[in-house]
């Protein structure tokens, strides 16, 4: 019978407790630690070092405090096994085998054991998108496939990640697009372009946008002075300093009256002074009679009036009445509330 077999639960628990408390680590941290590690294990490695988190793919990233770097990360397996030295400067999580790492103040891609798949030589990484990864060296910019192969050559001045196939670069000032094995589909011909979302990307020459669908052709002529990308098959759009709403022929679904048209979970307008949301087929959803106006967020949004604030959902229906000073965004559930009594 091992000690914690003999000491019971409830005074291992109030080990780990007391463990927590004299160490950097806190509560929250230690149960951080996901199965399958023992409490044993969890209690020990805790006493090594400053912070474990969950397990992802096998591995968990753990980190010490340096007095001169501050933390400095690594990782153990399923068995508490250190297999990652804790001497990097960051870690990701695990995706897919691979996890992005910096040291010193170099980019670079290591395996579950650690070894070195992709050298950390680069100034910058992006995240994996679409099995590919965005490096930039020298301010040039190329991409790295999952395989840890370098498939696009550090040539473009800029380079976004991979949206539906394609990705929007840069060369000498001039826009384009390639994919995934590095090939120019579009020609890069545009002043300014933005990634593909729902089949079309936004392109803009001189001072005008408009959109190309995945063949280079011009679907939506180049007349608009702002655009945003398409959601659920409109986008906001703007014409001589007034935002309305498109599809994806070009047809106007909301007409260009308001002040500014804002995208999220309902797109947030302004006309005359006065709030409101349409939807993404440009339909009002609550019109434009509110001073006072946040974002939707749960499916509810505070609204002020006469200084008092509630909340309506998208039916500009009042779930909560205008009864608080104050009255944040919903989140999990919760928001926080004010009145002159205090916050809650």
């Amino acid at each position: 019978m091992n000690i914690f077999e003999r000491i019971g639960t409830a005074q291992v628990i109030l080990a780990v407790s007391l463990l927590v408390a004299g160490s950097n680590a806190s509560a929250s941290e230690i149960t951080a630690v996901d199965d399958p590690l023992t409490l044993g294990q969890k209690i020990a490695l805790m006493e090594k070092y400053d912070y474990i988190n969950t397990f992802c793919e096998g591995r968990a990233e753990v980190r010490i405090h340096d007095e001169e770097y501050g933390y400095l990360f690594g990782f153990i397996d399923e068995n508490g096994n250190e297999v990652v030295e804790p001497i990097l400067n960051y870690a990701s999580d695990f995706e897919n085998g691979m996890a992005i790492i910096e040291y010193g103040v170099f980019w670079g891609v290591i395996d579950k054991n650690g070894y070195i798949l992709i050298e950390p030589e680069y100034n910058a990484v992006g995240g994996w998108h679409e099995g590919m990864m965005t490096v930039v060296k020298s301010g040039l910019s190329g991409f790295y496939n999952d395989k840890a192969e370098l498939v696009v050559p550090l040539e473009y001045t800029s380079a976004e990640p991979f949206r539906e196939g394609y990705a929007m670069v840069e060369k000498d000032g001039k826009y384009g697009f390639i994919d995934k094995n590095g090939n120019v589909v579009i020609p890069l011909k545009y002043d300014r372009a933005g990634s593909f979302h729902e089949g079309l990307a936004p392109v803009c020459i001189g001072n005008k946008w408009g959109f190309i669908d995945k063949s280079g052709k011009v679907v939506i002529p180049m007349k608009y002075d702002v655009v945003e990308y398409f959601h659920n098959g409109g986008a906001i759009a703007m014409i001589k300093g007034k935002f309305g709403m498109i599809d994806k022929n070009g047809k106007t679904i909301a007409p260009f009256i308001y002040n500014n048209l804002v995208p999220g979970e309902l797109n947030y307008c302004i006309k005359d002074y006065r709030l409101g949301f349409l939807d993404d087929n440009g339909k009002t959803v609550i019109p434009n009679k509110y001073e006072c106006i946040s974002f939707f967020s749960e499916g509810l949004v505070s609204i002020e009036v006469d200084g008092k604030s509630g909340y309506v959902n998208k039916m500009d229906e009042f779930v909560i009445p205008c009864q608080y000073d104050y009255a944040g965004n919903f989140e999990e559930g919760v928001a926080i509330v004010g009145n002159e009594s205090g916050y809650g």
